[in-house]
This record gives structure tokens, sequence and C-alpha cells, in this order.
């Protein structure tokens, strides 16, 4: 696994400041295409941090910071700060590739990259499309296509745990729980151990019926649903491919100094 970690090199020296948004609960996502909330427009693979109570936005991390603007394919924050990534396809970046399937671990603050989780686990290159940490270790993901992994074969509307000490997969979340068969393209799970989803496409849910740009809270002990986050605060039909949930609001780098980074690619 240490074969492909690496330090990205950056171009000239750089420093980061960091601001917060004041809020009690933020929601981090990307869109598949570019669009506008919180007076804040912003590109297809960028992430935004955008809080509910303020109806305001600040971009988190910029996808113009890699080769691939379609680098985000799903995304978490991990306890140490550093950012979990997936990419819509194989990348190469500070001379090292990783494959669409792979999870990688990046620090902004010292551009140092790992890879998290290889994805030449699985029996074919799946894309992984949404991705949580929980607090034992073990990650819960979803791909983009049917998958087989830690012999365990899944769809790409289920959502897996994947124990990392024992190499081995169990289901966590099934698609049959929706009405008809979705993709699920984004996942959080909350501290109450509620999941908030995004899926690929309209679905329903717990008997709510929901957009691709909307993010649904499914409780999983009483089989019910509600809307955590609604595709009308975009003002037209926007696509979230990725989201976190943050308790507290977390250190957004302003984007004139982030800008400055530049990476090998």
């Amino acid at each position: 696994m240490n074969s492909k970690s690496t330090t990205f090199k950056t171009a000239f020296l750089f420093i980061l400041i960091f601001t917060s948004v004041q809020a009690s609960a933020t929601i981090l996502f990307s869109t598949h295409e570019s669009a506008v909330i919180g007076g804040l427009s912003f590109e297809k693979g960028d992430i935004v941090e955008y809080d509910l109570s303020t109806d305001t936005a600040a971009l988190f991390f910029e996808a113009d910071l890699f080769s691939n603007k379609n680098f985000i394919n799903a995304f978490s924050v991990l306890n140490n700060g550093n950012l979990l990534f997936s990419s819509k396809e194989a990348v190469t970046l500070g001379g090292l590739d990783f494959e669409k399937n792979d999870l990688i671990e990046y620090n902004v603050q010292t551009g140092v990259s790992n890879l998290y989780f290889d994805g030449d686990l699985f029996t074919e290159k799946e894309g992984i499309d949404a991705v949580h940490v929980l607090d034992s270790g073990n990650i819960v993901i979803s791909t983009t296509s049917n998958s087989l992994l830690g012999g365990s074969s899944f769809s790409d509307g289920d959502l897996v745990e994947y124990d990392f000490q024992t190499g081995t997969v169990s289901l966590y979340f099934s698609e049959s729980l929706f009405a008809y068969n979705t993709n699920i393209d984004g996942v959080h799970v909350l501290d109450n151990g509620n999941i908030v989803l995004s899926t690929s496409g309209s679905a329903e849910l717990g008997g709510v019926s929901f957009s691709d740009g909307d993010l649904i809270e499914y409780n999983a002990v009483t089989g019910t649903a509600s809307v955590y986050f609604n595709e009308g605060l975009f003002g037209v039909n926007e696509d979230i491919d990725s989201v976190y949930v943050s308790g507290t609001p977390l250190n957004v780098p302003e984007p004139a100094t982030v800008a400055i980074l530049a990476f090998g690619g």
C-alpha cells in the first residue's frame, strides 16, 4: 500500500489561511454539473460547504487543483482532517497513478497523499461513488455498478461495510429498500445512526419520493425517511454526487490562497 504513497510537488511555497462558516451544522457536497447555492457559484468537482441555517456557502476544495476536473466521485473527511477521495476515472497525481476504484487520503496542508483503500481488492475495476468512514475504522461504500469484494457481491444501490482487519464485506443498506432499482452516489452516517443518502436519479424510500439533488435521511430502525436537504435550494435541477455532514463548521481554505497550490499531474 505504501507503494502509492507520495508527497505532492508544489510549484512554489504557499500559506493556507483558514476561515469557518458559523453554523451549528454544515453540509459538504459536490454536484454533477456547475451550480449556484447560497450566493456561491461553483464548478462540477468542487466541494462546497453549505450552512443550512443561514443559506450561505463557501468553497471548501477546488477541482481546478487537479488536472482532471471530474476528479471527485466520492469523498469524506477523516478525523485527522484529511480528505478521502475517489476519482471518476484513473488519475496521475504527483507522478503517482491512482485508479478510479482506489480511495486516496489527501492532506490539504502538507500536500501528502497515500492510498487508503486499494481498488485492486475488487474482482473487477468498480468505481467507488459513495464513502463514509465509521468510528470502528470500517468503511461504508457504494459502487457505480454491481461489484464483488471480499467474496461478497452487491449492487450499485447497496451500501456495504468493508472490514479492513478481516477483508470481509457485510450488507449495510439494501437496494431492495427502495421502491425500484436505484444507484446510491453519496452517503453519510449521522451520529444517531441514520443514513443520509444521495441517488443518481429520482427514487423512493420509506414512502418519500425525491430527486437526484435531494439528500434523504433514512432511519433503519423505523424504516422511515425524510428530506434532509431540498434540491429547490439550488433553484434548478442539480445532482448531488457526494456528501459529508459536519456537526460543527469545518475549516474552509480561502479560494484565493488554495488556488496557488499546484500539483504535478
